[in-house]
């Protein structure tokens, strides 16, 4: 193979993935990266329909502030999701930082797959899927009292 050709190959491939890399790397508002496509935000807003405060029922009733959940250290929080008529609902749930503490969310749906999500420091925010069959959310707090807010993504610059 002639060499002109191969070093050109090798051209297209370096800028291919460079472009890439940039396409799919982005710094967000905390100036940390994020990956994703532009105008990802945009097909979410479109595709996602977010769970409201208002639709869950929680048990007991301390644990429900102002669209935020907060359940008492070694007190299960219950929220039960009713059915919908949209076949699937997000709710986003981001721990308060507060040190030492964590959070364990269980979602449990009728016909699906369980989902279990631990929330610490680390890892402060659980992305769930709500069919729309509904189902129960079970939320304990180890380490003390824990502050979970139901959160919407804010769209990236």
């Amino acid at each position: 193979m002639n060499p002109k050709i191969l070093v050109a190959i090798l051209v297209v491939l370096g800028l291919l993935f460079f472009c890439g890399v940039g396409l799919g790397f982005r710094p967000g508002a905390n100036q940390q990266g994020q990956l994703g496509l532009p105008g990802e935000d945009l097909f979410r807003r479109l595709t996602e329909k977010p769970l409201k405060a208002e639709e869950i029922n929680v048990s007991p009733a301390g644990c429900l502030g102002t669209g935020t959940v907060t359940p008492i250290p070694a007190v299960v929080c219950v929220v039960a999701i009713p059915t919908s008529g949209t076949s699937v609902r997000k709710l986003w749930l981001q721990l308060a930082p507060t040190p030492g503490r964590a959070a364990e969310v269980n979602l449990e749906q009728p016909g699906s797959v369980t989902a279990n999500v631990n929330v610490n420091g680390a890892h402060r925010r659980a992305d769930l899927d709500i069919f729309k069959e509904g189902g129960a959310l079970t939320i304990t707090c180890s380490g003390g009292p824990c502050l979970l807010n139901m959160v919407t993504p804010t769209p990236r610059p």
